[in-house]
């Protein structure tokens, strides 16, 4: 995923025309989400917080969440994940080298996934990247113990059909 110099100066003229204001954006990726794009904007007025809600219900299997940023500028990012299971990590992307973060076997339950950056530039930064939750891999011995149910009740079936 790749910045396009159209998103960059289109962030710079919303830094520049709200210029008291730092953009924090709020989203919500809502229930059992697969993917979502991130970004923020940060200016010389400090520290810039963007968080994301979602939830992860029984209906599915999908127990881990990762990602990556990049950002215009070399400052820390302190990644969050606020919920049943809590993680944090920092991480320092720049433009050209995306840093990854993840956390795994997340329980059941409602989550925020926040990121917490301060500009080392002294106007302006923008943070963009991407994060998906994944299904679970069973175990090796999960998929031995079902083949070895379907091959009883195999067994069982043709004993049947043969009496």
């Amino acid at each position: 995923m790749k910045f396009s110099v159209r998103q960059l100066a289109a962030a710079a003229l919303m830094a520049v025309g709200s210029i008291s204001a730092i953009a924090a954006p709020v989203g919500n990726l809502g229930l059992n989400p697969s993917y979502a794009e991130i970004t923020g904007y940060g200016t010389q007025f400090g520290t810039v917080t963007f968080s994301y809600a979602f939830t992860l219900d029984s209906a599915t299997d999908l127990s881990n969440l990762f990602g990556s940023l990049k950002a215009t500028d070399e400052s820390s990012i302190l990644v969050t994940l606020s919920g049943p299971t809590s993680y944090s990590a920092t991480i320092t992307p720049t433009l050209t080298t995306p840093q990854s973060f993840s956390f795994n076997n997340l329980a059941d339950g409602a989550y925020t996934l926040s990121f917490v950056a301060t500009p080392t530039v002294a106007t302006f930064a923008a943070y963009g990247g991407f994060a998906t939750t994944v299904a679970a891999v069973p175990e090796p011995e999960s998929l031995a113990l079902m083949l070895a149910g379907l091959g009883v009740v195999g067994t069982i079936a043709r004993r049947r059909s043969r009496a």
